[in-house]
This record gives structure tokens, sequence and C-alpha cells, in this order.
């Protein structure tokens, strides 16, 4: 099973969503950036922290939406893997970081 994304790509005149499931970090959908026309972009990834797989492709998710910048996505990610984690919103070089952790339960 992949990793679930979200892209929603948005200005006030116009609004794009592209989703899908990454099964590794070369996938397109992984490796996209921003549209110029866009004034945000909001990414909601699905994934479950114990799956090595689901780790390394957040990894890389945060370094493309950091335009590679590996110490912001590693902060990012401490925080993202470290149990009781509040929600909290911090900046990282001009991108809004927003972590926001929601559990669930897998129903039969």
């Amino acid at each position: 099973m992949g990793v679930k994304v979200d892209h929603i790509d948005y200005s006030p005149t116009k609004y794009a969503r592209s989703t899908g499931s990454i099964f590794k970090s070369t996938d397109p959908l992984v490796n996209s950036h921003r549209p110029q026309w866009a004034a945000v972009r909001w990414t909601n990834l699905d994934c479950k922290l114990v799956n090595p797989g689901h780790v390394s492709i957040l990894q890389h998710v945060l370094e493309v939406a950091l335009d590679g910048n590996k110490s912001a996505a590693g902060l990012a990610m401490e925080s993202i893997t470290a149990t009781g984690q509040t929600a909290r919103m911090q900046f990282f070089d001009g991108v809004l970081f927003l972590l926001s952790k929601v559990s669930s339960r897998d129903l039969p």
C-alpha cells in the first residue's frame, strides 16, 4: 500500500487538485512542485509511520516542499515522528508547516 497524497493548489482566481498514491520517491506526484500561478499549495499525506517505505516518502515530500532544504525537512520530520507532539505551525524559509496528527483505526 502506498502513501495517499492530495495536493491542492490555489490562488484567488484558480484552483487545482491532484490526488493519488505514491509507492516510491520517484513517483511524479511526490516530485511535483507548486505551479507558478498558485499562491498556496496544501499537501495532505495519509501514511503509517511504522512503515519504513512511508517514512522515506514523507521525508522526500518534505524536502521537495522545502525546496531541497534538508535541515528544515529533518526538523519537520522530527516533529511528525515525535510521540505526544501537539498541533503547531512553523515557518521554514517561506513555507508554512502545519502539523496536525489525526489518529485513526482500521475498521473491518
